[in-house]
């Protein structure tokens, strides 16, 4: 259907090309054209009544407006329900260190211990109220006996594991290490209660012997 309009010279509507038919069309003509409408039903117009042939495309354009409601509906609806049928992905808490550590003498950073390199270390381990639970100092002999065992193996605690990993020969350092990295709600009785924020003093003397 074409968009032009024409003025019907009768009825005076402007009305789509095709309201007027196409035999007028095939020549040329000097005259104002007339609309089906008006050939068909002469005076009809003069009782007030709405174009047949506008009334036919307000409906039209009418039906093709909610089509496109529709159309913009049902496609809101499946984004919607894609969305829902969509996997929810878990929330990954990053996990946050289990120790801190506080360097007291710096050690060589190129002889940091990877895992399953063996280690030597002196410590002493204290509760949080002070209690000294653990030591490789032997005061009665006056001198250290040295701890050796590989490093991230599950050998010892796993804050151990891990803060020794950050340390370098001859560092010595204290690190808290939270329940969670220690020995959790169960403890290690009778010196260790249970959730025990542990206290150790660490000296890293060598690795990858």
């Amino acid at each position: 259907m074409s968009d032009e309009t024409i003025a019907c010279a009768v009825c005076a509507h402007v009305c789509p090309r095709d309201a007027f038919g196409t035999s007028m069309w095939k020549k040329k003509k000097t005259k104002a054209p007339t609309c089906l409408e008006c050939v068909a039903n002469p005076g009809w117009h003069e009782t007030g009544a709405e174009h047949p042939a506008l009334k036919a495309k307000e409906e039209d354009t009418a039906a093709a407006d909610e089509a496109q409601e529709d159309t913009k509906e049902g496609l809101a609806k499946l984004a919607v329900e894609d969305e829902e049928s969509q996997p929810v992905e878990a929330a990954v808490e990053k996990e946050e260190p289990k120790f801190v550590k506080r360097i007291l003498k710096k050690g060589d950073k190129d002889t940091i211990p990877k895992p399953k390199d063996s280690v030597k270390v002196n410590y002493t381990g204290k509760l949080e109220d002070g209690t000294v639970f653990d030591t490789t100092w032997k005061s009665h002999k006056n001198m250290h006996f040295s701890l050796q065992f590989k490093v991230g193996t599950g050998r010892v605690i796993k804050g151990w594991d891990e803060c020794i990993m950050t340390m370098g020969v001859g560092e010595k350092c204290e690190v808290t290490i939270e329940p969670a990295g220690a020995y959790g709600k169960k403890g290690n009785p009778p010196k260790i209660p249970p959730n025990a924020t542990l206290i150790f003093e660490i000296e890293l003397l060598a690795c990858g012997f």
